[in-house]
């Protein structure tokens, strides 16, 4: 038989329907809890790569021009004459 776990702090009908959401998905206890946390986990992953993705500006026009100018200085003169000291 496994160990009983409590959740501290859980008032009545909070527990009332965590167990009512279990049992609507056919499932124990600790079956419903590890699904939800892997799709808590899922769902922050999937929230972060979308804010991270869909930025409507990531760099500025003046950050941006200033890449130009690096990239452009380095095709000049080529990339085995960079200093990496």
């Amino acid at each position: 038989m496994s160990e009983v776990k409590t959740i501290k702090i859980a008032n009545e009908q909070t527990w009332v329907e965590l167990k009512s959401l279990a049992a609507q998905s056919k499932k124990n206890m600790g079956d419903f809890l590890d699904d939800t946390i892997r799709a808590y986990k899922r769902e922050n992953a999937r929230r972060f790569w979308d804010n991270l993705l869909n930025v409507t500006d990531p760099i500025s026009d003046e950050e941006a021009e200033r890449m130009r100018e690096i990239i452009r200085k380095n095709r000049v003169g080529g990339f085995r004459e960079i200093p990496w000291h």
